[in-house]
């Protein structure tokens, strides 16, 4: 009896841990378009200059107001079990007390962002991500159409990584 629960609860472990897994895919892979700041004939190059000029006028404009917070503390209960060969105790363990600190500035400050990129003439668009082998030829082989006037329709793609995004036009040179 002992052997059979033993193999249904790594069974259900295993379960668990592959539901885990398939989750965690289809979250992180599973959007297919972004949302931007866009105007129509601009160049990838004065996005990134204006989109860069908006951010820094929104941080002198909103600074960063830091809080520090720290969870509580809290201990296990200690458990003991005994019998006529002694006893075992277990729990007792410290818990929390983690500290760390957020911004409460950060959303008015993306606020002002939009709204310093609404007044240059800049909307929020979506536009569909590209597929990684797009996205990885663009970053390696630097075709990314820094003075080319862009245009959204069903040629153009976002292709991004830290710290870096551009639009890119879809065409014979990306095939």
């Amino acid at each position: 009896m002992q052997t059979s629960q033993f193999y249904v609860n790594k069974l259900m472990r295993f379960r668990l841990m592959f539901l885990a897994i398939c989750i965690t895919g289809v979250t992180s892979c599973g959007t297919t378009s972004q949302t931007f700041m866009y105007k129509p004939g601009m160049t990838n190059a004065s996005i990134k200059n204006d989109g860069l000029d908006c951010e820094l006028e929104a941080t002198e404009k909103v600074q960063p107001a830091m809080q520090v917070y720290s969870t509580p503390v809290r201990k296990t209960p200690v458990y003991s079990n005994c019998d006529e060969y002694g006893c075992t105790s277990y729990g007792g363990h410290d818990i929390g007390g983690g500290v760390g600190s957020v911004d409460q500035n950060q959303g008015l400050r993306l606020r002002y962002f939009e709204r310093c990129m609404n007044i240059r003439g800049y909307k929020a668009t979506t536009a569909p991500k590209c597929d990684r082998k797009t996205t990885k030829q663009a970053f390696e082989e630097g075709m990314w159409p820094e003075n080319e006037k862009i245009f959204i329709d069903e040629t153009v793609c976002l292709a991004s990584k830290p710290g870096r995004q551009g639009l890119i036009t879809l065409g014979s040179r990306y095939e």
